[in-house]
């Protein structure tokens, strides 16, 4: 027996993926460094057709009194044991599992 697909089942897979294509923000952590404060901030997004999800994660620094905090480039997070960024934020040390792991 064959099932039958309703017409707009191809829109509402298309909104659907839409949806899931935005990015949300999963963690913000806040660390004061005297008088600034050390952002971490994890995003997370799904993939539908791997049935998977995307993780990663930017580091940045707020300074005292300024507008913006000057953040760093997004590092996938999802096969790093640890990140940790420099304190100016223009470095950033990404450990990874080795192959065997």
């Amino acid at each position: 027996a064959q099932r039958e697909v309703p017409a707009d089942v191809g829109a509402e897979a298309a909104l659907l993926q839409a949806f899931c294509d935005v990015p949300s923000v999963s963690k913000v952590q806040a660390r004061a460094v005297g008088s600034d404060l050390f952002l971490t901030v994890s995003y997370t997004q799904r993939n539908l057709a791997a049935n998977s999800v995307r993780k990663w994660a930017s580091h940045g620094l707020l300074l005292e009194g300024a507008q913006d905090a000057l953040m760093s480039q997004p590092v996938d997070s999802g096969d790093a044991l640890f990140v940790s960024a420099a304190p100016s934020g223009k470095r950033q040390l990404v450990v990874k599992a080795g192959a065997d792991q």
